[in-house]
């Protein structure tokens, strides 16, 4: 496992948040907005929450019942979901308890591995992929304006760079005091690599 975050050349700070956690098989990719160093604020507070949860509480977050799900998953990837709920919660009443944090979010993308099972958890533009041979397989499919637009009126990569907009978001962790997390499940085969990223990489592994 390895990470990586550099702030580029075109911001000032890095709102960007790295969880790599090998001893629970939990890794996560947070990507912050909002003005003031909100971002990083919610980005942090989103990587913290997880590690709190997987460290120190995960059979009790998995026991909760107030915090049921509604279909039965993995363990981790069930604990995983939980924790991702309850950091939108928590960066949610962080920003209404704080006026210079307002508008804060963050987007996530997470896997939980378990056996030969891998979840995948995300929300807004940050991505996973599986990288093959020859080629990169996406495993998201980002909550954006333009990604929508992409489904709905079927028009191509070419077409979608060059629309004005395409990189507003439609979901992300803690603008509301709930949010729809994507989750899915995939094999793990042998020899098997993944990567997780935000929308800084995204255009050049596309």
């Amino acid at each position: 496992v390895a990470g990586r975050s550099d702030v580029g050349l075109v911001r000032g700070s890095n709102e960007d948040c790295l969880h790599l956690d090998e001893t629970n098989g939990v890794f996560a990719v947070c990507d912050g907005m909002g003005g003031h160093q909100a971002g990083e604020v919610a980005s942090m507070m989103a990587a913290d929450i997880i590690d709190i949860v997987f460290n120190d509480f995960k059979q009790e977050f998995y026991q909760d019942k107030r915090l049921a799900l509604d279909n039965p998953l993995p363990y981790l990837g069930q604990t995983l979901l939980k924790a991702i709920r309850v950091a939108n919660r928590a960066i949610f009443n962080k920003a209404v308890e704080k006026q210079t944090l307002m508008g804060m979010g963050t987007t996530i993308v997470a896997l939980a591995l378990e056996k030969d099972t891998l979840s995948i958890a995300h929300v807004g533009d940050s991505r996973a992929y599986r990288l093959l041979d020859r080629s990169i397989e996406p495993l998201t499919i980002d909550h954006s304006w333009i990604a929508e637009v992409q489904q709905s009126q079927n028009i191509s990569e070419q077409e979608a760079a060059s629309v004005v907009g395409k990189n507003v978001i439609t979901r992300a962790l803690g603008v509301r005091d709930t949010v729809e997390v994507d989750y899915r499940m995939v094999k793990v085969k042998p020899g098997d690599k993944f990567m997780i990223c935000s929308d800084g990489l995204c255009g050049f592994a596309d």
